[in-house]
């Protein structure tokens, strides 16, 4: 991503990503425009830093919109709660870290699901927020194609669903506002045309990246249940305790309507990817600010169960904090680290007294 944004830059190639001085549809321009554009905090270097700024962005877009509907739904403790859970899981960590699209994604897609969410919710100008839903969506395709519709829409219908609110999947700002979010890609197709599109550019980019890669036909061939391995590792350490929460949620005789829309939100991301031959364990990012504010949401009422549900989850977590601290305290022991040893000592120190 790095190679093609400052090919886009140093060419003039600015509609249309560009490799190696060849077209390269395999993803639509946003993230490398953003490339660009951080890389005026870099001294025009577009390097480790301005490549990653993307998915920094993402990652406090994710951060802020699930801490908003945190306290839209459930208050200003579970607000800071799920801020602490979502930023300390295992995929977190590697995404916003890394130069990839999908932190950028997910922000966007956050974005939209909580101006939808709290636009339901009679929040202020709530046409306003709609608005800006749909044009956070028109952002995601431009981001990383047709997914970054299709995911926060199938979402946020879910969890209407779910929670009984019908009224929602009719309101008419689905006539406005699917014209508003396609019209952003749109004008970049048009400037593309009347630049004078490369012969086979739409064909790749609207084919080959579309259709042909959600057959599977490019690769990440995976079975049907492989999301149900991921999803476990991915959401470390907090999946120690999603089952005590599940339980908690299902035992529930009064489950609240916030509940059961992350549940139908978590699933249906889970099982549209599911579909698809074609998987990776990133795709199904946006499934995971749901999973968390689950677990931020019902913690606190994790003692009504048996005292082993809770303690066994615990336990769990001591021994992996014991175990990363272990393997941080003898980094030492490994030759030629990229950075000085001695800087994990402090992180191990923390770890082991977590």
């Amino acid at each position: 991503y790095a190679y093609v944004a400052a090919e886009m830059r140093d060419t003039g190639h600015f509609w249309v990503p560009h490799r190696n001085g060849e077209v390269y549809a395999h993803k639509p321009p946003l993230m490398f425009w953003l490339i660009q554009a951080g890389s005026v905090l870099t001294g025009g270097q577009i390097g480790g830093v301005a490549t990653r700024l993307p998915s920094l962005l993402g990652g406090t877009l994710i951060l802020w919109a699930t801490a908003r509907l945190a306290r839209l739904w459930y208050g200003p403790d579970t607000e800071w709660r799920v801020i602490l859970l979502l930023s300390t899981t295992f995929i977190f960590w590697c995404q916003v870290g890394t130069g990839q699209i999908d932190a950028l994604l997910g922000g966007l897609e956050m974005t939209a699901l909580y101006l939808l969410f709290s636009a339901d919710a009679g929040e202020s100008r709530p046409t306003l927020r709609r608005a800006g839903a749909w044009l956070s969506m028109g952002l995601a395709i431009l981001a990383k194609g047709p997914v970054g519709l299709l995911v926060p829409c199938g979402a946020y219908l879910a969890a209407c669903l779910a929670a009984g609110e019908f009224r929602r999947c009719r309101s008419l700002h689905w006539l406005w506002g699917l014209p508003l979010a396609l019209a952003v890609p749109g004008a970049w197709l048009l400037a593309i045309t009347l630049t004078g599109a490369p012969e086979g550019y739409f064909h790749q980019l609207l084919f080959d990246q579309t259709v042909a890669r959600a057959a599977g036909e490019l690769g990440h061939l995976q079975p049907f249940y492989y999301f149900a391995a991921y999803f476990g590792v991915d959401f470390l350490p907090w999946i120690f305790f999603f089952p005590a929460c599940l339980l908690v949620l299902f035992r529930s005789t009064e489950t609240r309507p916030a509940n059961r829309r992350l549940l139908a939100w978590m699933l249906f991301v889970l099982i549209f990817f599911s579909l698809s031959p074609s998987k990776r364990n990133l795709y199904v990012f946006l499934a995971y600010p749901a999973a968390a504010l689950l677990v931020a949401a019902i913690a606190p009422s994790l003692a009504r169960l048996h005292r082993a549900w809770v303690l066994i989850p615990a336990h769990l977590l001591m021994s992996l904090l014991a175990l990363m601290a272990l393997a941080l305290g003898g980094a030492w022991l490994v030759p030629r680290l990229p950075v000085p040893s001695p800087l994990f000592l402090p992180l191990a120190a923390a770890l082991a007294a977590g």
